[in-house]
């Protein structure tokens, strides 16, 4: 709970940051620093806590990296900071629960996955509590 709670004071102090920081940031160098130093040391703790994994010599796993890497996070916060620099932080706060849905919706589409009541019932809560929000 308090480790939730950390994450979420920091994401608002950061996106506050950002915005009063304004023109003067640029988001590509901060997210490769940022991401650059999560790599590192994430795929040091993997390799002593979790190990060496089983197919980490197959290019399927690698092209996986290397797509969620570059689309799935960086392209994605340098996009976030683009829109924290030009929007209110209010409005960039809300993309946060946007993009889940987004990706449900993607997944269905595009690769096929199922969609149930509940996830449209979830799904549809969520976008009306953004447009409630923003009104």
């Amino acid at each position: 709970m308090i480790g939730v709670l950390i994450a979420a004071a920091s994401g608002g102090f950061a996106l506050v940051w950002l915005r009063r920081k304004g023109e003067s940031v640029d988001p590509v160098p901060e997210v490769t620093a940022q991401l650059g130093i999560t790599a590192v040391t994430f795929s040091i703790l993997g390799f002593f806590f979790e190990g060496p994994q089983e197919n980490w010599l197959s290019s399927r796993f690698w092209i996986g990296i290397v797509y969620l890497g570059l689309f799935g996070t960086a392209l994605a916060f340098v996009i976030y900071y683009c829109l924290a620099k030009h929007t209110s932080a209010l409005i960039t706060s809300f993309s946060i629960y946007a993009s889940p849905v987004f990706a449900v919706f993607l997944g269905w589409i595009v690769l096929g996955e199922t969609m149930d009541v509940k996830g449209l019932a979830g799904a549809a809560m969520v976008m009306i509590s953004i447009l409630v929000t923003q009104r």
